[in-house]
């Protein structure tokens, strides 16, 4: 991959925070704020909204193609297993990187999402810190370590 085809690390990190607790997404976008790096933090509260914002078919809400996603599992209609089965399935959407953040440590989940090619899977904390660390590693590994592609130069096949 070209050097040109990498995201520009000027530009802020498109997350797609798919969540159905209220007060968990506010604690995510709040640990979030405190980042060195900006960051656009998209908010679907079901997998099947998320879909309809990938797929560009949202009515109320353009959104550029994520850079990561940020997946419950324990969603209302469409569970998060469901919704990232779908996800790895679509040509045009499989690349998205997928962080599992779920309040579920049980094994079966932990395996089916790594199965289903989660990049990554953590038990969700319970206090803003706690959220705090997990926005901070998260931003860590996926800002500062890894490349990621610029979806504006690459094309999927």
């Amino acid at each position: 991959m070209a050097a040109d085809c990498l995201r520009n690390k000027n530009r802020p990190v498109v997350v797609l925070l798919i969540e159905d607790n209220n007060g968990d997404a506010l604690l995510l976008r709040k640990a979030m704020k405190d980042l060195k790096g900006p960051y656009n933090v998209v908010h679907a509260k079901t997998a099947e909204a998320a879909l309809s914002m990938l797929r560009g078919q949202a009515q109320d809400e353009m959104v550029p193609t994520p850079d990561m996603i940020i997946l419950d599992l324990n969603l209302p209609q469409m569970h998060g297993l469901d919704f990232l089965s779908v996800l790895k399935e679509d040509s045009d959407l499989k690349h998205i990187p997928v962080v599992v953040l779920s309040s579920s440590r049980a094994e079966q989940d932990v395996m089916q999402s790594y199965k289903l090619h989660a990049n990554g899977y953590i038990a969700k904390p319970n206090s803003l810190s706690m959220f705090k660390d997990v926005a901070r590693a998260v931003d860590s590994f996926f800002v500062d370590l890894v490349l990621l592609p610029d979806d504006e130069s690459v094309k999927w096949t």
